[in-house]
């Protein structure tokens, strides 16, 4: 499964094996530029498929903590 079908506007070619495993949670080591007016995520059988094996996924954003890309219905969740 790949990044860029949770977000596909990121355009990341990063696959599920660079994530880092932290208490069952994998969070994505870059700094990616959200842009504005971006669409987020998609619920598909991809993403339920990767939830249900790895957990949620977070993506790093230069401008917030973590945000949600997996295992969500909706806007994603911004961690503190």
């Amino acid at each position: 499964v790949k990044i860029y079908e949770y977000y596909p506007e990121l355009r990341l070619e990063n696959s599920i094996s660079q994530f880092t495993k932290i208490n069952d949670v994998f969070f994505y080591h870059i700094i990616c530029l959200l842009r504005p007016n971006m669409t987020y995520g998609r619920t598909t059988k991809s993403i339920v498929a990767a939830t249900e094996k790895w957990g949620a996924l977070f993506t790093q954003f230069p401008t917030f903590t973590y945000l949600r890309a997996a295992n969500f219905l909706g806007e994603p969740t911004r961690l503190p």
